[in-house]
């Protein structure tokens, strides 16, 4: 994808009159203080950094949101409170409190479908001393894509982003600890960049009509994005953390929305074959 440059007047030419504002009243404060020059010079540097810093963050976050409104409106969505789904997967039944902000709703491939920053926050109470309660909540922020195609053949799934160190031995605890056990499929490629996990009671034969190699290959593509994908109760959500925006990760969350939603539901739509076993297929 090529970004085509700045044109004269956009925020990115805001930040060298901020820099220079920080440099002066960094060099100010240090002249100050010390009434020392080579000080007031390292104060100067230090106070540009700082803003200029700063202010990168603040116009990246401003252009994502911009990269974000614009995906939404090229779709003609419309403005939402809720996901068209509430609670329906782990990370939406997440947390104390649950809330969407930013949130659009429209349809994906003529799926009814809705995006989001999804917030939840845990709650957790001290009584101090004096028998006083007090509450700290610590909020926790997912850009989810959520796409309805109603109740599958597969009872769920759930697709994480394998991260360093996280081996067979810990994809079996976290079966032995759910109600979700995990399966590896034949690709390496796929096995080192997801863990997949699907219920306990999942016939074999479901997971493979559904993970093709088509779909494989597809996800391993987008890899690096490290979403998370979810399937429960005919409801399925791609999730990236923060507050994303940019449009090479939206179009991304997009496209496994509509190959994985295809798959469940080329799967529920076909006839199941028999199993046969390999040692009664011999002639």
């Amino acid at each position: 994808m090529t970004t085509s440059p700045e044109p004269a007047g956009t925020p990115g030419m805001m930040v060298f009159p901020l820099v220079a504002i920080g440099a002066v009243l960094g060099g100010l404060a240090g002249g100050f203080v010390t009434h020392n020059l080579p000080i007031a010079g390292a104060c100067a540097l230090l106070g540009a950094g700082a803003v200029g810093i700063l202010a990168w963050q603040a116009i990246g976050r401003l252009a994502q949101e911009q990269q974000y409104a614009d995906w939404v409106a090229r779709r003609g969505w419309q403005p939402a409170r809720n996901l068209p789904a509430a609670l329906v997967t782990s990370l939406l039944r997440a947390g104390d409190t649950r809330r969407l902000e930013d949130g659009f709703e429209g349809e994906i491939e003529g799926r009814r479908a809705g995006i989001g920053h999804f917030i939840w926050e845990t709650v957790e109470r001290s009584v101090d001393e004096y028998g006083n309660v007090h509450e700290t909540r610590i909020p926790h922020t997912d850009t989810v894509l959520e796409t309805l195609t109603g109740l599958q053949s597969m009872t769920r799934l759930t697709l994480l982003p394998r991260h360093h160190g996280q081996g067979r031995l810990a994809d079996g605890l976290a079966s032995a600890l759910t109600t979700d056990r995990s399966v590896e499929l034949e690709s390496a490629e796929f096995c080192n960049a997801y863990r997949l996990f699907v219920a306990d009671e999942e016939s074999e034969l479901v997971v493979r009509r559904v993970f093709t190699p088509a779909l494989i290959v597809q996800l391993v593509e987008l890899a690096g994005t490290r979403m998370t994908i979810e399937f429960e109760t005919g409801a399925l959500v791609c999730s990236v953390h923060g507050r994303a925006g940019a449009t090479e990760l939206l179009d991304a969350m997009e496209a496994a929305s509509v190959a994985v939603a295809d798959a469940l539901c080329k799967d529920a739509a076909s006839p199941a074959p028999a199993y046969v076993p390999a040692h009664a297929a011999q002639p």
